[in-house]
């Protein structure tokens, strides 16, 4: 049914601090993750490539709102917490989705000019996540509405 493929991640050992290789994010992507009892406080990471500034490419909690880093713009979404959150990009906007319903929008033309050679899953290379990411989903396109209602069990 989906007619995209996630990006290919390649995991070496199981320990969530460990690095995961992945490849750049093209002009449009969609991630899809849900986490558990992250509670308050700053920089609680989903993921992150550890660089900053153009290459920056990151999503963290901080003081409960989800905040998304990419080539140094953020972009932050509230009431995301214990649900499935989806966020989808065209190049120029990230959709906000909780739970397969679309939310919110935020205009975002920056790109990430480069990975680098990993991405954290559940750090940022040295905080890591204080709370269960139950899963987390990348994607090498935009995925539309009803492809994200339909991954997230909506219809």
């Amino acid at each position: 049914y989906i007619r995209t493929s996630t990006a290919a991640l390649s995991r070496p050992i199981d320990l969530y601090t460990t690095p995961y290789k992945i490849g750049r994010p093209d002009a449009a992507w969609t991630i899809m993750f849900s986490t558990y009892g992250i509670g308050s406080g700053v920089d609680k990471y989903i993921f992150d490539n550890g660089l900053s500034e153009s290459s920056a490419f990151g999503c963290y909690y901080s003081n409960n709102i989800l905040n998304l880093n990419i080539g140094g713009t953020v972009s932050t979404f509230s009431d995301t917490e214990n649900t499935e959150v989806c966020l989808s990009y065209d190049g120029s906007t990230i959709k906000l989705y909780t739970n397969g319903i679309y939310i919110s929008s935020s205009a975002n033309t920056d790109t990430v000019s480069e990975i680098g050679s990993v991405i954290y899953i559940g750090s940022d290379g040295t905080n890591a996540l204080d709370g269960q990411l139950k899963s987390l989903k990348i994607y090498d396109s935009q995925l539309t509405d009803l492809e994200i209602a339909h991954i997230s069990g909506v219809y």
